[in-house]
């Protein structure tokens, strides 16, 4: 393969051959496989890897999000076949944040990513007055293909039923784990989606006061050095993970 060998989360190792040649899209998603999702890439090929990240996720090095409170930028460049490889599970030059992720966990529950935004309006200091524009609700800017969506949300099922998250009837749970590794340091990654079942994601709200209602939730939970805290693995912090999920929906 070259370079540094590929391991997966789940301790099976490329050394030797793929250790698990009938590895399903839903065993690899749910598992974090690292090998079953280098190859997916490399079949795929760098051009279309790209072009496919830019058009139904808004990821790419010149696909910055415009945002209220200023521009999202995520990064990915590929110069080889080993970044190829590594980018598929987010090593190389695979740059993103927690904002992007909620971003985009809103896009795996409802098949659209909407520009995130923190104010509706710009008013005068003292609240009376409206004098300039804020955010456009519900601003799509890009899509998941319809015919994608249920191998994903089946997925994110499985990953969700594994973290022990308890929600108050009405709710259906979705999450995804992941670990990075940065010059700071590894973080611990769980993007988890409460989505209320009344919700079908096209309400603007012209105030929050009766969100709990209807309304769905995206929290992302970073967890930095993890190893300070005694996790290796991002499953391993789901405890951290149920009690602020039990705080968001009011458990």
């Amino acid at each position: 393969m070259g370079g540094v060998p590929i391991v997966n989360w789940d301790h099976e190792s490329n050394k030797g051959g793929y250790t698990i040649p009938d590895r399903s899209l839903s065993s690899a998603f749910i598992n974090s496989s690292n090998i079953f999702f280098a190859k997916a890439f490399e079949e795929v090929g760098a051009d279309d890897v790209l072009a496919d990240l830019s058009s139904i996720f808004h990821f790419g090095a010149d696909d910055d999000i415009k945002c209220d409170f200023g521009s999202l930028s995520n990064n990915i460049e590929i110069y080889c076949l080993d970044d190829l490889r590594r980018s598929a599970f987010g090593q190389s030059y695979v740059l993103t944040c927690p904002i992007f992720l909620a971003a985009l966990g809103r896009e795996a529950i409802f098949g659209d990513m909407v520009t995130p935004f923190v104010v509706k309006d710009i008013v005068s200091s003292d609240g009376t007055q409206k004098i300039g524009e804020g955010s456009k609700p519900l601003d799509v800017i890009a899509s998941i293909p319809a015919d994608y969506r249920q191998n994903l949300l089946s997925g994110m099922t499985g990953v969700g039923s594994g973290l022990g998250v308890q929600l108050p009837a009405g709710y259906s749970f979705y999450a995804k784990t992941g670990t990075a590794e940065g010059w700071k340091g590894d973080c611990l990654y769980i993007t988890g989606c409460a989505k209320n079942d009344a919700d079908d994601g096209s309400t603007v709200y012209e105030n929050y006061d009766n969100y709990g209602e209807h309304g769905s939730y995206v929290v992302v939970m970073q967890v930095m050095n993890p190893t300070d805290h005694g996790f290796e693995f991002a499953s391993q912090s789901s405890g951290l993970y149920r009690g602020v999920m039990n705080i968001v929906v009011g458990r």
